[in-house]
This record gives C-alpha cells, sequence and structure tokens, in this order.
C-alpha cells in the first residue's frame, strides 16, 4: 500500500497482509501529519518505506526505511505500535542527522527524540497514561548513564 502525505513525501509499506500495511500505513500517515506540524525543518526525504518482517523484534530504520516486527504490527497495544513508527519517523527526520561533539552526550539526543515522541504518541491517543516503554520487552534503548548528566 501507499499513500502520500499533505507534505508530498511517499509512504509505502510492504506487508504479508492488506490489513496489516493499512494499520501501518494509517499510524505512520497519522505520525508524519503531526511531526510535520511541530517540526521547523522539512523532511528531506521524498519517499520512506515501511517493510514488515516475520521474526523480526521490534523496529529498526535507516536512512529512507523502516523495519517492523509483525508481531508489533498485528498486536492490540495501539500506543506502543505508535510509539514505535513515530520513533522510527522521528529519526528519519532528525535522529540520523543530528549530530554530537561527543558520544558522551547521546543521553540529551535520546531525551529530545522521546519527549517528541510522547508528545507524538499521546496526542494520537488522547491519553496521558502511555505505557513505561523503556521496559518494555521489544524496546532496546541506549544507555550510557555513566556519561550523562
Amino acid at each position: 500500500l501507499s499513500r502520500k502525505t499533505s507534505f508530498g513525501v511517499t509512504v509505502n509499506v510492504y506487508a504479508t497482509s492488506h490489513a496489516i500495511s493499512r494499520r501501518v500505513l494509517n499510524i505512520a500517515i497519522a505520525s508524519f501529519e503531526l511531526l510535520n506540524s511541530i517540526m521547523e525543518i522539512p523532511l528531506s526525504l521524498n519517499k520512506v518505506d515501511f517493510v514488515i518482517l516475520s521474526n523480526y523484534d521490534g523496529g529498526m530504520g535507516n536512512w529512507g526505511h523502516v523495519l517492523l516486527s509483525e508481531d508489533l504490527a498485528i498486536s492490540e497495544d495501539e500506543a506502543h505500535l505508535s510509539y514505535v513508527i513515530a520513533r522510527e519517523l522521528v529519526y528519519q527526520w532528525i535522529g540520523d542527522k543530528s549530530t554530537i561533539d561527543s558520544w558522551q552526550w547521546i543521553c540529551l539526543q535520546r531525551i529530545k527524540l522521546t519527549t517528541i515522541l510522547e508528545f507524538r504518541v499521546k496526542a494520537l491517543h488522547q491519553t496521558a497514561e502511555i505505557q513505561k516503554l523503556d521496559g518494555a520487552r521489544s524496546f532496546r534503548g541506549i544507555t550510557l548513564s555513566s556519561y550523562c548528566c
């Protein structure tokens, strides 16, 4: 399935079922539209591809594409799925472009991205009660606490 955002980015979703593709595409488009409304820089991509994989855990993105777990895409946990999709889209937008002078400051980049993501998931689900995502089995964050503030 494929659809364009209001600002011209094509979002493609490749999955084993139409229902999975539609669900991921709807969340991705909603995430893109919300992120576009709060970002001060334009997305420098003209398309982003989502590939839904069985035997894969969580989500991972590289420039222009996002890999997602099929189990996550079909789970009933809409907030967590939204969080993972939004996280990967934020990385497409600013995460891969952000530079840091020293890896000891990676915690600040993570805080910035996490704040944007929490705003996005709360806005989508109209709730302040978001899961403890950092404790979720499928969420694997970077922790360098001995170097962070």
